[in-house]
C-alpha cells in the first residue's frame, strides 16, 4: 500500500494555519439582575464576557484574531 505523501508548506500557509489571538485586559463590569458584564479593552478596542453576578471577571481574556 502505498502513502500519501503532503508536500511542504510554503511559510505563508504555515501562519495562516497558527491561530492568532489578542489579550485584551479588564477596564470595568456592569451587574444588572443576576448577570455580569466584564468589559476589556485592547487599544481603543472593547470586547464584553458575560458571567453570573456572583462571579469575578478575568483581569485578562484571549480573542481569536
Amino acid at each position: 500500500m502505498a502513502q500519501r505523501v503532503e508536500p511542504p508548506k510554503s511559510d505563508l500557509q504555515a501562519q495562516q494555519s497558527v491561530p492568532t489571538y489578542t489579550t485584551y485586559m479588564f477596564d470595568s463590569e456592569l451587574t444588572t439582575g443576576m448577570s455580569k458584564q466584564c468589559f476589556y479593552r485592547f487599544g481603543s478596542t472593547v470586547q464584553t464576557k458575560t458571567i453570573s453576578a456572583a462571579g469575578l471577571c478575568p483581569l485578562s481574556i484571549k480573542v481569536a484574531n
